[in-house]
């Protein structure tokens, strides 16, 4: 019995073996694969230095070679030390190996990270444009990579996209306020200087005059310590009025941790067109002063606002 199981066993793996043709066998080795593997290498750069948690920057991708199809390029960005991800992908039409789009930092829901860390940008994949109805290279597995972007990344906030307003948030290094009587903690407030004049407040919606004729201010913001530091500035007033002309923000260390003290302050700036930008600035040697006046606090940044002949604002950030 076992002698007539060995002889069925054998025939059956011969019969097998003469009824496949070589390139239907799998062995596992690529040499007989009929795909073939292609490396390609792109180059990546971009303007910006540092990003905040969900902020779009400028990418601009440059691939080793053009398709005659259109293709979708996927472009990662990366924070080592949390696992924190975000993949954005564009499409270079057939013909083209160059495109800049607008990628974005991953979001961050960690408490405790540090004021400053690192953030990779890299190529991460490519593909055929997915409205296609075959989807991937015929014959070819493309994969992709290319050199690694390295940007400073903070948690800081980033005001809602909002088409009539340019908004700038004010961060710093914590530890940050504190109910507590008695806490340490680090507070920042701001004022402005417009077109020359020091404005001593800015309420939630500045205006002048009596309550039956008030006049809007060119901004309107909110300075509060306990809660958060942010300048809006309006495309228009509310009152038609134009808003062209030269904001220069001041800040005021009103509480410090230490009674002299190096602190980075960072503002992340909202376009009304939905581009952002993050500055970080040292401010070296502050001491902690409550008096908020013309004559005291840190000239940090210059906003010069615009109007081109088609009506659109325009912003040009200065750091002072």
């Amino acid at each position: 019995m076992k002698t007539l199981i060995k002889i069925f066993s054998a025939l059956i793996i011969f019969i097998l073996i003469v009824s496949c043709e070589k390139g239907d066998l799998v062995t596992g080795s690529p040499e007989d694969s009929d795909i073939t593997k292609v490396q390609l290498t792109g180059l990546i750069n971009t303007p910006d230095t540092e990003v905040v948690a969900g902020q779009p920057f400028p990418l601009s991708i440059t691939l080793p070679r053009s398709f005659d199809i259109n293709v979708s390029v996927e472009a990662t960005s990366f924070i080592p030390n949390t696992g924190k991800r975000y993949r954005g992908t564009v499409i270079i039409p057939a013909g083209q190996s160059t495109i800049t789009f607008q990628m974005r930092a991953p979001g961050s829901d960690i408490s405790d990270m540090p004021f400053k860390t690192k953030m990779e940008v890299f190529l991460s994949a490519i593909t055929t444009d997915p409205i296609r109805e075959v989807i991937g290279f015929e014959g070819v597995q493309y994969s992709l990579n290319s050199n690694k972007l390295e940007l400073d990344f903070g948690d800081s906030k980033l005001s809602s996209p909002n088409s009539s307003i340019l908004s700038i948030n004010i961060d710093s290094e914590g530890p940050h306020w504190n109910p507590n009587i008695g806490a340490i903690y680090n507070a920042l407030n701001y004022r402005v200087v417009k077109n020359g004049v020091y404005q001593n407040t800015i309420p939630a919606k500045a205006t002048t005059g009596s309550s039956l004729n008030p006049v809007y201010n060119s901004f309107y913001g909110k300075s509060n310590v306990a809660d958060k530091v942010e300048l809006n500035i309006l495309n228009v007033a509310e009152n038609g009025s134009s808003t062209d002309g030269e904001y220069i923000i001041k800040l005021y260390p009103t509480k410090l941790v230490s009674s002299q003290m190096d602190l980075f302050a960072r503002f992340t700036i909202r376009f009304p067109d939905d581009k952002a930008k993050t500055i970080s600035l040292l401010l070296p040697g502050l001491v902690a002063n409550t008096l908020i006046n013309a004559t005291t606090g840190v000239q940090v940044l210059k906003i010069v606002k615009t109007t081109s002949d088609e009506g659109m604002p325009l912003y040009d950030i200065i750091v002072l």
